[in-house]
């Protein structure tokens, strides 16, 4: 004769109640996560050749598999680097869903001299203009 052992399944509201991670205290740890919600009519993704979306996306792709600190130490040309820009030097008008900031970041999305411009909050990186002509969005100097 077999016996059978009753086991207890998980209630439903056991299984609702799994742990959230807490976010890290500092963010620099985390990796890039872009977010194109507000791009500038005539810097978007679709303003850009064909071959300048490619450079695009394998550019970020690259840059989103290193840290935020890793991005920040490196040479501002190299593939991952960033440059930090006051809000003076951006000839577009300032972006009104950003108030508070006064400089920008900017990644180059082929390590030369393809800027992303726009603003970190946490990990996440809000893409503002996305340069397809030198100098459209700031004065290189």
């Amino acid at each position: 004769m077999f016996m059978t052992s009753k086991r207890k399944r998980p209630s439903v509201a056991a299984a609702d109640k799994i742990p959230t991670p807490s976010p890290p205290p500092n963010s620099n740890g985390g990796h890039p996560l872009f977010c194109f919600q507000y791009l500038r009519d005539g810097f978007g993704i679709e303003d850009l050749s064909n071959d300048q979306q490619a450079k695009l996306a394998l550019g970020l792709g690259t840059i989103a598999r290193y840290s935020w600190q890793e991005c920040t130490l490196a040479p501002k040309h190299s593939k991952i680097g960033t440059e930090v820009l006051d809000i003076k030097w951006i000839k577009r008008p300032r972006v009104l869903e950003f108030p508070e900031v006064s400089k920008y970041l900017v990644f180059r999305y082929t390590g030369a001299n393809h800027p992303v411009i726009g603003v970190r909050d946490g990990n996440v990186f809000h893409a503002l203009w996305i340069e397809r002509e030198f100098g459209d969005v700031y004065d290189h100097g």
